[in-house]
């Protein structure tokens, strides 16, 4: 799906970028229902194109479980 989303930004002509809840629909098999509570805002999220939704949840994700370096506790720079 990113590969048809790039295809199309790389191609000539006008861009249809995929939206979020187009994603949403494909992965789960049914369009996004929200109720009338804060349904304004979730359905003008998901109206973005998926790369905008995705990637900050997936930089999140990325800095989340990084490797981090062992350091041993109490131990002195300078010997």
């Amino acid at each position: 799906m990113a590969s048809t989303e790039a295809i199309a930004a790389l191609g000539t002509g006008m861009h249809d970028f995929i939206a979020a809840a187009d994603l949403w629909a494909l992965f789960l098999g049914t369009p996004p229902a929200f109720d009338a509570n804060g349904a304004a805002l979730w359905q003008d999220v998901l109206a973005w194109p998926a790369w905008t939704v995705i990637l900050p949840v997936g930089t999140l994700l990325i800095l989340a479980f990084r490797p981090r370096k062992k350091r041993g506790f109490g131990r002195r720079r300078y010997a």
